[in-house]
């Protein structure tokens, strides 16, 4: 895993990587085993690494609470009057 991070996935951690595989049930099988080392093909990681969902573009803003207001920010409220 440490070697296919290095050479071929560097923009994903490899504590990603690691918590992917026990995690994602579409993470690529290992093709085969060297000691306690899983081996996996190039391959399939990068078509995995390609075909990997992401998070929605603003979802991961860790300066902004979940209900899209940010510290100090008041609730926000109508100005129009309403109508009788």
């Amino acid at each position: 895993m440490r070697e296919a991070h290095d050479h071929h996935l560097p923009e994903i951690t490899l504590a990603a990587l690691r918590y992917t595989r026990a995690n994602d049930p579409t993470f690529p099988r290992p093709a085969g085993k060297r000691g306690a080392e899983l081996l996996y093909k190039v391959g399939d990681l990068k078509r995995w690494a390609r075909n990997r969902p992401r998070a929605a573009v603003g979802t991961t803003d860790l300066n902004r609470p979940a209900h899209g207001r940010g510290p100090g920010d008041a609730p926000t409220t109508s100005t129009r009057a309403r109508m009788p």
